[in-house]
């Protein structure tokens, strides 16, 4: 496990580098929005009207906020896509990732969602109604929430390799694929995505979110400070997907050896 982490940490910046234009393009259209977002406009710096209604100031400012922000969240959605078939071609140096691939994974991505949403649905739905339509149900209200919790927690850590399955060209049905992977590494799988998604959240929230706190302080400051907190939410994700692949090829072989 240790190893599979060090060695993501390593490979995360040469990957990235690898598409160092592309992501140094979407950088610098991050730091326009940081730029946006960061800094309001002479002209709305006094109130103004909307609607016929007499607007403050600070809410020109907080809408541009906004609006700055959501522009570079939705940058860092395009990114995920490139680093993906990116870590799945240190594997396969074939893949492609095909529009049919793409539709496909968003399609089997769906299906686990639904699937999860119904399971945890039903018990959810009928705890509420004991709850408030019933007297000293308080246990039946607990145990099925109980229920739902459990459901979803085991659910999603057995199916929790289907992508990279799927894009790997696993059997054809990824989600037995996933589930039999992770028959006897189940908390084994666990640990590592918990350790994964500790650092990653560490890193970005601490260290990323300082530097677009800065940003805030300091007039036209953002303009340096998103594009590099961009950069490092993308060297992240290089991180996060190696680790999780090279877990994945770690329970393959597990797998196949039973």
């Amino acid at each position: 496990m240790g190893r599979i982490i060090g060695s993501a940490f390593a490979d995360a910046w040469p990957l990235l580098a690898k598409r160092k234009v592309l992501y140094g393009i979407f950088a610098a259209l991050a730091a326009l929005a940081g730029f946006y977002a960061t800094t309001v406009p002479k002209s709305f710096s006094t109130s103004g009207t909307m609607y016929g209604a007499q607007m403050p100031s600070f809410y020109y400012g907080n809408v541009q906020l906004f609006i700055g922000i959501d522009a570079v969240v939705a940058l860092g959605q395009i990114p995920i896509w490139f680093v993906l078939a990116d870590v799945v071609r240190t594997i396969d140096p074939a893949f492609r990732m095909t529009v049919g691939r793409f539709f496909g994974l968003i399609g089997i991505s769906l299906v686990c969602g639904i699937a999860l949403s119904i399971g945890a649905a039903l018990p959810y739905g009928i705890a509420l109604w004991l709850l408030l339509s019933a007297q000293n149900a308080t246990i039946w209200v607990f145990l099925l929430f109980l229920v739902a919790l459990v459901y979803v927690f085991w659910i999603g850590m057995k199916w929790s390799q289907i992508a990279w399955t799927y894009l790997l060209g696993d059997p054809p049905n990824p989600f037995a694929a996933s589930w039999r992977m992770t028959t006897g590494r189940f908390w084994q799988t666990l640990g590592f995505l918990l350790i994964v998604g500790i650092l990653t959240g560490i890193i970005l929230e601490v260290v990323g979110g300082l530097a677009l706190w800065l940003g805030t302080l300091v007039p036209f400051l953002g303009i340096l400070t998103v594009p590099l907190v961009f950069l490092l939410y993308v060297w992240i994700v290089c991180f996060a997907y190696l680790a999780e692949a090279r877990w994945y090829l770690q329970l393959r072989t597990h797998a196949a050896t039973r």
